[in-house]
């Protein structure tokens, strides 16, 4: 029988991206399948492969539907990341103001987008907060479209019960290290998890600070996925203690040559190397650094 695939169960603003770039290096190039929420065609061409195509695969991700596995004739178990959903959103909010077009069919009307607070609005009126237990309770489907119908009572019991039953990792943005290293021992990944963080944007400060009322606004919308983030902490509490000193050895290589990734990016990016672009001998050699930086990360 042929290997369980994995299926990165990919929510928006948890750090996904990264993730993605190093289960893509564990795995052959063809192996390798997206699936997103938004682009329904990349859901209709994987329908319509034959079973013994399907089979060949080794990882999906993106943003998938939950029972998405069951298309899978060699099975498959899930992954994914959680995050503190207050920080989720708000990320979210500064990803959809700057590349809105990134949302495909989910994109939000322009004027909805127009600040922190009508964006909530937007989300409320559609039923679309709470999504981190919306997509793993299975309650998006590929042809939904806002506005959705509200989520059900049983929805947090059910996305609880997901994760404690088909998800092989629950990891955490905050706890990005330890979930990695985790996944990579869960699938027996040989291959470096070094990483260089992708399509981050917590660094640009708001133009407008937001106040105390819109962040209880947003925590009192999201209560579902506050629960869920908490029970998901347990679990990784729970299998980083099962697994136990397993991990170490990883996990300090890991930070060992994050660190050094970090330190030559920003001697790249230092004023007087960046300088070194205008000279035109240094600057094909600067441009092939980074080529090779790029092809390591």
């Amino acid at each position: 029988m042929a290997e369980q695939a994995l299926i990165f169960f990919h929510i928006h603003k948890t750090g996904g991206q990264t993730l993605e770039g190093v289960i893509r290096r564990q795995y052959p190039r063809n192996t390798v399948r997206e699936i997103w929420l938004q682009r329904p065609e990349t859901i209709e061409e994987f329908l319509s492969l034959p079973d013994e195509e399907r089979a060949r695969f080794r990882a999906l991700i993106g943003h998938i539907p939950f029972g998405f596995h069951r298309h899978l004739p060699q099975g498959a178990r899930y992954v994914t990341l959680l995050r503190d959903p207050v920080k989720r959103f708000l990320s979210e909010y500064r990803h959809l103001s700057d590349l809105p077009e990134e949302w495909g069919v989910w994109r939000p009307p322009e004027e909805c987008l127009e600040s922190v607070d009508s964006y909530l609005d937007y989300l409320i009126s559609n039923h679309l907060c709470n999504a981190q237990t919306r997509m793993i309770a299975g309650f998006v489907e590929p042809a939904d479209r806002p506005p959705l119908p509200p989520c059900p009572p049983d929805a947090l019991e059910r996305a609880k019960r997901h994760l404690e039953n088909d998800f092989a990792v629950v990891g955490a943005t905050e706890r990005y290290d330890e979930s990695l290293a985790l996944i990579g021992h869960a699938f027996g990944w040989t291959k470096s998890l070094h990483y260089m963080r992708r399509n981050v944007r917590e660094r640009q400060p708001f133009r407008k600070p937001v106040s105390e009322d819109t962040l209880e606004r947003i925590r009192e919308s999201h209560a579902l996925d506050i629960d869920l983030v908490a029970h998901g902490a347990r679990l990784l509490d729970a299998q980083l203690t099962q697994v136990g000193d397993a991990l170490d050895e990883s996990l300090r290589r890991l930070r060992r040559v994050n660190a050094n990734l970090e330190r030559l990016l920003a001697f790249a990016h230092h004023p007087a190397v960046r300088s070194i672009r205008s000279v035109p001998g240094l600057r094909q050699f600067y441009n092939l650094a980074g080529v090779l930086v790029r092809r390591v990360t």
